[in-house]
């Protein structure tokens, strides 16, 4: 148990330490990627799948230029704020609110898309994985509402743990 208790607080002083390098580098690569999704948009390329397929995307939630562009310019703003205010627990906090609203919302769509035979919004997109390759596109939504659904609890769980952190150092 100490050495576990060692290598989180090793890992939290690495991340208070370079914590201003950290928003830095979050703040330009942001713009760097709002940047290159907007002349993506630009050229008609709003609902790509490269965000997504080449996997720097999912560092953002997103699978799809236009969500790149949006969730970019959100963590650009989010770097500034949290620049100013020089406490790791708010970009913790930041991150487990993101998460939280972004794989509920993402929970939803696929619920939504399970109940909805008649129409998918990009039919062509399931990939197929060794272990789902025999999946039903329904089997395939359901799987990934439930993934997504474990993605919020996590992130809820995040917030909890963090706001308590929080208000147990402020009384202090």
């Amino acid at each position: 148990m100490s050495r576990r208790n060692d290598i989180i607080s090793l890992v939290i002083n690495l991340f208070k330490r370079n914590y201003l390098k950290i928003l830095i580098i979050i703040a330009a690569l942001s713009a760097f990627l709002a940047l290159i999704s907007a002349l993506q948009i630009s050229q008609g390329n709003f609902a790509g799948f490269e965000p997504e397929l080449y996997g720097f995307g999912y560092l953002y939630g997103s699978f799809i230029w236009g969500d790149l562009f949006i969730f970019a310019l959100l963590w650009l703003g989010f770097s500034l704020i949290l620049l100013k205010l020089k406490k790791i627990e708010y970009l913790l906090l930041a991150l487990c609110s993101f998460w939280f609203v972004r794989s509920t919302g993402e929970a939803l769509y696929w619920f939504i898309q399970q109940f909805n035979p008649a129409v998918q919004p990009w039919p062509q997109y399931h990939p197929r994985f060794w272990i789902f390759k025999d999946l039903s596109n329904k089997e395939f939504w359901v799987l990934g509402q439930i993934g997504w659904q474990s993605v919020a609890v996590l992130s809820l769980f995040g917030i909890i743990i963090i706001v308590l952190r929080l208000v147990k150092n402020h009384s202090k």
